[in-house]
């Protein structure tokens, strides 16, 4: 058993490897801490290889998804990262923390005071928030933006004319592509059947009409490009399916690309646009032209506090005036973030603070109850002999399933991802060398 300071377990590569490479680059340099990168869904073998001190994780609704490390791991701190905070009617029930795991023996990072509040309304001790801020918006302070490549560089690795208009299509059409099982776990999970099929409907009807205005610009203005980004969780090939079923015919100038993270295609983007999805609070901080498309109103169960202070597309014309036009301001966008989700600057630097503390900090959290990670009631007198028996069975069982090939399709490329994990750290390197230069 190898002891490590810290495990990042990631779920969605381009959402979060930059941070948890920055991390591991940043607690080796400066605090030679050792630090291990795991795919959450493929790596569960590795509990059996390190014994670490801190372990951070994407989410913590329930323990479902994390139970083997749960149970392997019980002497570390778990902190959770939550990547997903700024929830709407639709999947906030499914999305808040349950349980008394989550509720009692696993850190929690928050964006602000409202998320924070909503924690401490279900039932998280207050001294297991750390409140802190958004994580993604760090990564557009001027000292991370050398890590990103520039559009030049993305013009020649996508055979793409930099000289061209580039317009950043973010798609977040999620409920559009849930498959039945997912849709019924939501539904166990608290979400209300008759506002899923409400959001489903809502986002094939906008899907169609967003890709039918795209088109037409896109056809009257050839020097204009679309770099359409399906969400994390939607792969190319869904997306090209559903467009084929919509019986639409998409222009050269229509590109889709799911290499590289959001944030550098922001960077080297003329214009940001998506529906709800939250990268438009990132194209407004990095001073990106931000507009949301609304096609039809969106329902009240999507609807969440910021899209009142976004710039919107309501028609064609919007469209055409908006892609057309040399001045723009998200003032009212940027003022909603600075008050709450950005309200702490150097969000990552204090997560870092707040992560060596705990290692360096005497008073370590006893092992998590086993009463706490069971999923169902154990009716068995020795506990730990369980606990070793069902981690067995669940190491066989994900052996089997990664030889028949059953372990989530859709995180295959995630997982595919650690191989840029040194790249990345390098080029951290590179960065941090640049920044220190310039100071």
């Amino acid at each position: 058993m190898i002891k490590v300071d810290i495990v990042i377990l990631y779920e969605k590569a381009l959402r979060e490897l930059e941070v948890a490479t920055f991390l591991k680059f940043y607690f080796e340099k400066k605090y030679f801490k050792k630090v291990v990168i795991l795919q959450q869904n493929y790596d569960k073998l590795y509990i059996w290889k390190y014994s670490p001190k801190i372990v951070l994780i994407p989410f913590c609704y329930q323990n479902r998804s994390h139970n083997i490390y749960f149970l392997k791991w019980r002497d570390a701190i778990f902190v959770n990262l939550a990547w997903e905070q700024l929830l709407y009617k639709g999947n906030i029930n499914a999305k808040t923390p349950k349980g008394d795991l989550a509720l009692s023996h696993v850190y929690h990072h928050s964006w602000g005071s409202n998320n924070t509040q909503r924690l401490i309304n279900n039932g998280v001790k207050s001294d297991l928030i750390f409140e802190n801020g958004n994580l993604s918006l760090d990564l557009y302070l001027p000292h991370y933006k050398s890590f990103y490549l520039s559009k030049n560089e993305l013009a020649d690795e996508f055979n793409l004319d930099a000289n061209n208009k580039w317009i950043l299509f973010n798609e977040n059409f999620n409920w559009a592509f849930y498959d039945n099982s997912m849709i019924q776990q939501m539904i166990a999970d608290g979400q209300d059947a008759k506002e899923i099929q409400q959001m489903i409907e809502y986002n094939n009807e906008a899907f169609k009409k967003c890709l039918e205005w795209l088109i037409l610009f896109l056809n009257k203005n050839p020097d204009y490009i679309l770099i359409f980004r399906p969400r994390p969780m939607t792969s190319v090939d869904q997306i090209k399916k559903k467009i084929h079923d919509f019986n639409l015919i998409i222009p050269s100038n229509f590109i889709f690309n799911k290499s590289h993270s959001v944030r550098n295609w922001i960077f080297s983007s003329d214009f940001v646009v998506s529906t709800y999805s939250t990268t438009l609070l990132e194209a407004a901080i990095s001073g990106k032209p931000t507009f949301m498309l609304e096609p039809i109103p969106i329902p009240k169960v999507l609807n969440v506090e910021w899209h009142a202070y976004v710039n919107k597309i309501y028609s064609l014309s919007d469209l055409e005036f908006a892609f057309n036009q040399t001045i723009f301001n998200n003032n009212e966008l940027l003022d909603w973030i600075d008050k709450n989700i950005l309200s702490k600057r150097n969000t990552i630097q204090n997560l870092i603070r707040f992560i060596f503390e705990k290692l360096e900090s005497n008073t370590h959290p006893n092992k998590i109850p086993l009463k706490s990670i069971f999923i169902h009631p154990v009716k068995i007198i020795n506990k730990e002999l369980f606990r070793v028996i069902l981690l067995v069975h669940e190491s066989i069982k994900f052996l089997i399933n990664r030889f028949l090939n059953r372990i989530d399709k859709e995180y295959k490329f995630d997982y595919s991802m650690l191989k840029n994990v040194d790249k990345m750290i390098q080029r951290w390197n590179i960065t941090y060398k640049r920044t220190s230069n310039d100071q």
